[in-house]
């Protein structure tokens, strides 16, 4: 049984995290695995500790602290582990600078966006086709196509399971009633990009639908400042900040539309959970996009071809009429809005199961360990 030790900058609600725990809970014996976070662990600690994962806390002060460094080359030394599985660039760091002082086999998930050095890596383990052209650039050694997963409780749901995802919504505390229009953001709101995306949203919403309601599913930094201009630009209740949850599986039943922003990579978490989900997605273009959603929903074409439209409605970030023209439209056409919704979960059905990743996972780590 291969030991492996996760290395990830923090354990806070987010795509990194969501995939670490989907990992670590599909592994079964496979593998005995730990996880290391240069942060505060927080409540997925447990999570992860009931799967069979102990957390540890190598507290990280700066870029790389020699405190830090010298935590995590003692738990190296301590677990032995034949693999180190780094999530992010700061963790990518923290191996390059332990890979120097411990011997051990590194491998990198790079999930899009800035990647920085690689040096001394054994393999990159990119979540889509974009991810691995990028770490190609930068290393030498193999990279490997290991998609993002979606959490088996996701699942499209009928009209019933969603009035009852709404339910367990308002005895939570949230005014989401059962014939509301239900617009879903999940997100970290951790940097000026997040919190830019979702002051646009807050604003945007306005104009789409009477009575809509916009959940945000998302914590950091910025959501205080979010909040405030939320507050100013729309009337009390329209905008729910759910924060960070681990009930993603009831706030995508619920939900008629899922907007995702710019964010990193080619296939983000939300994106592929909401078509899991079953839900019509409204996603902004970025680089490689159309490589998961090569179709298009073109919001003023009424022919029978566009009516068979794709699972992916992708828009330009900054074309904020056809975002709300798009949306609107979708809620007006349930039955276009139903097929969207359905194409989405055929097309990540298959290739973003947990299995289906554990697999070509476990086929990249046997060449490493």
């Amino acid at each position: 049984m291969p030991r492996l030790l996760h290395l990830i900058s923090d354990l806070e609600p987010g795509g990194a995290a969501t995939q670490l725990r989907l990992q670590i809970a599909a592994r079964g014996e496979q593998e005995d695995a730990s996880v290391a976070t240069l942060r505060r662990p927080g409540p997925l600690r447990d999570t992860l500790a009931q799967a069979g994962a102990p957390v540890v806390w190598t507290p990280r002060r700066f870029r790389v602290d020699p405190f830090a460094l010298a935590a995590l080359v003692g738990e190296l030394r301590r677990r032995r582990p034949d693999v180190v599985q780094s999530w992010d660039n700061a963790s990518a760091a923290f191996c390059r600078a332990a890979k120097r002082l411990h011997r051990f086999a590194w491998v990198h998930t790079h999930r899009g966006g800035p990647l920085g050095s690689l040096q001394g890596v054994e393999a990159v383990l990119a979540t889509d086709a974009l991810a691995a052209a990028s770490a190609g650039e930068q290393t030498t050694a193999p990279v490997v196509v290991v998609p993002n997963a979606f959490d088996p409780a996701i699942a499209p749901t009928d009209r019933a399971n969603r009035s009852a995802a709404r339910g367990r919504i308002r005895s939570a505390g949230w005014d989401v009633s059962d014939d509301a229009p239900v617009l879903l953001c999940v997100t970290r709101i951790d940097d000026a990009a997040a919190v830019k995306e979702i002051a646009w949203a807050s604003d945007l919403i306005r104009v789409v639908r009477p009575g809509l309601r916009l959940l945000v599913a998302g914590d950091g930094p910025g959501r205080l400042a979010c909040e405030r201009f939320a507050a100013k630009a729309t009337e009390r209740g329209t905008v729910l900040w759910i924060g960070a949850t681990s009930g993603l599986a009831t706030l995508y039943a619920a939900a008629d539309i899922v907007w995702v922003g710019r964010g990193a990579g080619a296939a983000p978490t939300p994106a592929i959970e909401a078509m899991a989900a079953g839900k019509p997605l409204v996603m902004a273009e970025g680089p490689g996009r159309d490589l998961l959603l090569p179709d298009w929903l073109l919001p003023n074409d009424t022919s029978s071809a566009a009516a068979s439209a794709g699972p992916c409605c992708r828009l330009p970030w900054d074309d904020r009429a056809a975002w709300a023209r798009t949306t609107k439209r979708l809620f007006e056409e349930p039955d276009r809005a139903a097929a969207v919704g359905a194409a989405g979960a055929d097309r990540v059905r298959n290739a973003h199961r947990i299995d289906a990743v554990m697999a070509a996972r476990s086929a990249a780590l046997a060449r490493v360990v």
